[in-house]
């Protein structure tokens, strides 16, 4: 059996996607490419947000430290 860290491994997805516009040279900033979470979150998008949050806290509702 394999045993894989699904935050981590989300973790890495999440960001490839999100800076995949700024390598592609489509943008400067991630937050500008409204194909991508990072951006729906900094726009103030309530999802995203608690989306990018959980990532960052792996899973709890806390603030990250």
């Amino acid at each position: 059996m394999l045993v894989v860290d699904l935050t981590g491994v989300i973790k890495t997805v999440s960001a490839y996607t999100d800076l995949n516009a700024v390598r592609a040279g489509l943008v400067e900033d991630p937050k500008d490419y409204r194909h991508c979470g990072y951006g729906a979150a900094v726009a103030g998008d309530g999802k995203a947000r608690s989306g990018m949050l959980s990532l960052c806290t792996g899973g709890s509702e806390g603030s990250p430290e």
